[in-house]
C-alpha cells in the first residue's frame, strides 16, 4: 500500500521531543523540502515523462509537441532516423529560432510545454525523423488537503524510507537539533556530509545505483537530473 507524507511526519515526531512540528506551516514546509531534495537529485522514473514520437519539419527550427504534463525542463532527447539510428540531442536552456544556418540538429530547448526549438534547423530529411523528448516534471505540491493522501509523492514504497529520512533531516533543522548534520567541502572539491543529512545523501546514492534511470537508456550522464 502506498505511503503518505503524513505517515513520515508521524514517524519522526518522537525524535524531536514532540515539538509543535505536526502543524502548518512547519509540517508542510518540511515534507515539501524533503520531496524537493529527492525529486531534484536524479531523473527518477516517477519524475519524468516522455513525449510521443513527433515528426520534425524540414527547414523549421520549431517543433510542436503534445502538451508535456507538469513540464519543468528537458533532460534528454533524440531523433529517430528512417534508418532506425538514434541521434542524441543536447538539452540547453535557450536557443535562437534562426533558420538561415541549417544542418543536422545537435541542440534542443523548450519554449513552453508544447513548443520545442532545434538548432541547427533540420533540412533535407526524407522521410522526416521523429523527435522523442524525455522531460522532468514539476513535483506535486503537498498541501493540507493531500498530506495524508497515499502515493501523493509518487515515490515507490521500496524507497519511502528515504523520504522519511529526509523528513527527519528537515525536522532536525526545524528543531535546531545538531543531529541534522551538514556539509563541508574537502580536499579535491568533494563534499562531505554528516549527521542525518549524511544518512539521506547515502540513501539517495543507493537509490541512484539501484534504479534504472530513464535517461540512462540514451547514455546520458546520471548526474543530469
Amino acid at each position: 500500500m502506498p505511503f503518505s507524507p503524513q505517515q513520515s511526519v508521524d514517524a519522526v515526531k518522537k525524535f524531536i521531543k514532540d515539538l509543535p512540528f505536526d502543524t502548518d506551516p512547519p509540517k508542510l514546509r518540511t515534507v515539501n523540502d524533503a520531496q524537493g531534495l529527492i525529486w531534484s537529485f536524479a531523473p527518477w522514473r516517477w519524475t519524468v515523462g516522455v513525449t510521443a514520437a513527433t515528426d520534425i519539419v524540414n527547414d523549421s527550427a520549431t517543433v510542436a509537441v503534445a502538451a508535456m504534463s507538469d513540464f519543468d525542463r528537458i533532460v534528454a532527447a533524440y531523433l529517430q532516423l528512417a534508418t532506425g539510428d538514434m541521434v542524441e540531442l543536447i538539452p540547453v536552456a535557450v536557443l535562437p529560432t534562426q533558420t538561415e544556418l541549417k544542418g543536422p540538429p545537435r541542440k534542443i530547448a523548450a519554449t513552453s510545454d508544447t513548443s520545442i526549438i532545434l538548432q541547427p534547423p533540420p533540412t533535407g530529411y526524407l522521410p522526416a525523423p521523429k523527435l522523442v523528448v524525455t522531460f522532468k516534471k514539476k513535483p506535486t505540491e503537498i498541501t493540507a488537503a493531500n498530506v495524508a493522501t497515499a502515493g501523493i509523492t509518487g515515490i515507490p514504497d521500496a524507497w519511502f524510507y528515504v523520504f522519511t529520512a529526509a523528513v527527519l533531516y528537515y525536522a532536525y533543522l526545524y528543531a535546531d537539533d545538531p543531529r541534522a548534520g551538514g556539509a563541508v567541502a574537502v580536499a579535491g572539491g568533494a563534499i562531505q556530509y554528516s549527521g542525518q543529512l549524511g544518512v539521506v545523501m547515502a540513501a539517495l546514492a543507493e537509490m541512484r545505483e539501484r534504479e534504472l534511470l530513464p535517461v540512462d537508456l540514451l547514455g546520458q550522464d546520471k548526474r543530469d537530473a
